[in-house]
């Protein structure tokens, strides 16, 4: 028994100068970093990765290239030992058979329930604002004393535009990093809600522009002799895309242009029915096809096969918002036009007449307009598709943006990246 208690004050002892040592370290950074928020980073022994926990809404969703090509980087980085958990797993064997392949080979492990002790990991991914918000009332509540770094990417979890501004109340105070997609989000999130605006590191999300090329060389040759005009919509059939909008604005436009049009929606989503509904009361049966869901490959040869890429998205009246689509920088690699709206993130991407061409959001008067100026104007195609093939390589292409990221965690963790 002496022999127990001996070696329990022992231990007593070292937790003791663990933590003074601890505070100390904390004490002289606070004084060289007077506005540095006081944060535990974990001290790793050589050779051990820093444990990473990726908390995402669903997981793994066949059309969030956005998140699983991050996700991919993060676990090809051999940076972290990254753990994946999610809010609700998806098991539909119609969903997984469209994830691509290096997803369909991940050892699904790497997929958890949510852990007892969140102070096993170093850093906590949050894939939205409002899982965010989560982990950070679990750290106000002492469960949690490692780095909360949150992406925001517009979805109706970031509920960003709408009145309620103390929807983030606890991530405004325990949040460590935040990681906006686009520097719109980064204004509105400083602005009309308050953030620290020296927590804020606008990164971009990337398209793996190499997998993309090697996708447009196994399609299968495009050789129509159609004089048809093919327009194409990639997106979840929701509000805040302006599938609706699109579809007035081609009725508009059949009235007065002549040449043949071709108008594809590829998607699925609760508003199908409306747009169906749509589609048939403006008497566009004939030139309108709903395909439903498509995998990755499928999309880039649609994408090829396409002269326009129309995205009108703008803000649901439910405050819905998006960041820059994906799909816009799919169409930059694939050598698509691309007609958009200025909705969120979308001008820091397409600049009107320059890189494609930028319609007022909510406007389906200026959506017609842009729209049939795109049709009429075939000569200053190639223009538009150079710049923002340009664009896309310079700030969206994964084998950059990926280890900015990387390095972005790593810089928070006060550890040096050698990779």
């Amino acid at each position: 028994m002496q022999a127990i208690k001996q070696k329990s004050n022992s231990y007593e002892l070292i937790k003791l100068l663990c933590f003074y040592v601890f505070s100390s370290t904390v004490s002289l950074l606070a004084m060289e970093n007077p506005n540095q928020d006081l944060v535990c980073r974990p001290v790793l022994r050589e050779g051990e990765l820093p444990k990473l926990l990726v908390i995402d809404d669903k997981f793994p969703v066949y059309t969030r290239d956005f998140i699983n090509e991050e996700i991919r980087a993060l676990i090809k980085s051999g940076n972290f030992s990254v753990s994946i958990v999610a809010e609700k797993v998806i098991t539909d064997h119609h969903e997984l058979e469209k994830l691509p392949d290096w997803m369909k080979s991940t050892p699904m492990q790497h997929l958890k329930t949510m852990p007892h002790d969140l102070n096993e990991y170093a850093v906590i991914f949050a894939c939205w604002g409002d899982i965010g918000e989560k982990i950070a009332q679990r750290k106000h509540e002492g469960n949690y004393h490692g780095i909360l770094v949150t992406r925001f990417r517009g979805s109706p979890e970031e509920r960003i535009g709408r009145p309620d501004n103390n929807c983030y109340s606890y991530l405004k105070q325990y949040g460590d990093l935040y990681v906006p997609n686009c520097d719109f989000f980064r204004k509105e999130l400083c602005g009309k809600f308050g953030f620290d605006a020296k927590k804020f590191v606008v990164h971009y999300e990337a398209v793996d522009v190499n997998a993309i090329r090697q996708m447009i060389t196994e399609c299968k040759p495009h050789t129509t002799m159609e004089k048809s005009i093919s327009i194409l919509s990639i997106c979840r059939l929701e509000p805040k895309k302006g599938l609706g909008h699109a579809l007035k604005a081609l009725a508009n436009i059949r009235q007065v242009i002549t040449i043949p049009l071709r108008y594809t929606i590829i998607g699925e989503g609760s508003q199908r029915i409306e747009l169906e509904e749509q589609i048939k009361n403006l008497q566009l049966d004939d030139i309108v096809i709903m395909t439903g869901g498509k995998n990755k490959k499928e999309v880039i040869e649609m994408l090829i096969k396409s002269d326009i890429l129309l995205a009108p998205s703008f803000t649901a009246d439910d405050g819905d918002i998006e960041g820059i689509m994906n799909v816009l920088k799919e169409a930059g690699v694939a050598g698509t036009v691309v007609v958009a709206t200025d909705h969120a993130g979308s001008p820091e991407l397409i600049e009107d007449d320059k890189t494609g061409v930028l319609a007022r959001q909510n406007d389906v008067d200026d959506l017609t307009k842009k729209l049939a100026y795109a049709i009429r104007n075939p000569h200053r195609w190639a223009e538009w598709r150079n710049n923002l093939k340009i664009g896309v390589e310079e700030r969206f292409n994964g084998l950059k943006v990926y280890p900015q990221l990387i390095e972005i965690l790593m810089n928070t963790l006060g550890v040096n990246n050698n990779t």
